[in-house]
């Protein structure tokens, strides 16, 4: 498995550019929404339609996914909230085993002519799986993350059909990766000392 530490890794890395375009192609989603268009156009607005999704893809930090969801876990708030008077206070939060799915629904419009003439909704799954990971908290800013592995694996559909299914990627957490500034959990008036 490839590894990739948190903060980085794209939605496009985790199911591949390449397998991306392969699937998008597979489908052909002009063909489909405008048969009557001729193949070689066809193939120049598939290929634009893999270079946006492609875009769309690497905007999706999971990272900050998977920093978002565990913001919102009950023992890292309540750690945030008793360090957040003390700025060099710090406490790690165990989390169990688990997982945490992303979903994501990029959508295209396909102009024709100056006029749009269908839209694409992708329907993007993540599934992360947390092994053994605790968080930093210290002065009610998640700031690290200690030890443990983190998998992230992908599935994109259209219309409800499956075009791909990425493998688990690892992403290494390796012993304390900050989190650069942090990430405020409540209210407090200055960012953590390191």
């Amino acid at each position: 498995m490839q590894q990739h530490y948190v903060g980085g890794l794209t939605a496009a890395e985790v199911l591949g550019l390449d397998a991306i375009g392969d699937a998008i192609y597979r489908v052909d989603p002009i063909g489909r929404l405008l048969p009557s268009v001729p193949g070689s156009v066809r193939g120049l607005a598939t290929g634009r339609i893999v270079e946006t999704l492609q875009e769309r893809l690497a905007e999706i930090d999971l990272g900050a996914v998977t920093v978002g969801a565990w913001s919102r876990i009950r023992e890292v708030h309540a750690a945030a909230e008793r360090t957040r008077v003390n700025p060099t206070a710090s406490e790690d939060v165990t989390l169990l085993d688990h997982e945490a799915t992303s979903e994501h629904h990029p959508t295209l419009t396909i102009w024709l002519d100056g006029q749009p003439v269908g839209t694409l909704i992708f329907d993007v799954t993540f599934t992360l799986t947390i092994i053994g990971l605790a968080t930093v908290v210290r002065g009610g800013w998640l700031v690290g993350l200690r030890s443990g592995e983190v998998t992230a694996s992908g599935r994109l559909s259209w219309q409800g059909h499956d075009l791909l299914r990425s493998p688990a990627v690892t992403v290494w957490a390796g012993s304390v990766v900050p989190l650069g500034a942090g990430v405020p959990l409540v209210r407090t008036d200055a960012a953590p000392s390191h």
